[in-house]
């Protein structure tokens, strides 16, 4: 169940991400590594992932979009009022609500602990949407796009 509540979550962290095997930690972590650098990272490489993000999107089927977008629910819960967080990223425009979004759900480690908590309020059925979602090529293409953006 872990590892579902972790595709789900890595998919929502713009909300993408891919598990293949043990080195799913080693590669998200690889990324927020590089991605959440207060000095460094600007409103143009946020926006990038957001990109990414939206590319992956439209990879996903009718019913695996609508499934993605509740799951969206879960992630504005979680990032709102959390402003203070990501105070110390002076690059990025905060007037920006999805840009200063997305920051929060990689750089602020208590974001996992909220949608995880979300994430247990999900139906069998959705479960079973958030593990098909796993093995969509959406999660592969956004893997790619964001490792390029931050060029891990």
């Amino acid at each position: 169940m872990y590892f579902t509540i972790l595709t789900v979550l890595l998919l929502l962290l713009n909300c993408t991400w891919s598990i293949h095997g043990d080195d799913t930690n080693d590669n998200y972590n690889k990324f927020v590594q590089t991605f959440c650098m207060p000095n460094k990272t600007d409103t143009q490489t946020v926006r990038k992932v957001n990109q990414c993000s939206d590319e992956s999107y439209k990879l996903l089927d009718e019913k695996h979009q609508k499934f993605f977008d509740k799951l969206k629910t879960f992630c504005r819960e979680c990032v709102t009022g959390k402003d203070s967080e990501v105070k110390g990223y002076t690059l990025v425009d905060m007037s920006d609500t999805r840009v200063k979004s997305t920051l929060i759900r990689y750089c602020w480690p208590s974001y996992v602990d909220c949608y995880v908590q979300k994430y247990k309020s999900l139906s069998d059925d959705d479960k079973k949407l958030a593990k098909d979602i796993n093995n969509n090529n959406a999660n592969d293409k956004f893997k790619e796009c964001v490792n390029q953006v931050v060029k891990i």
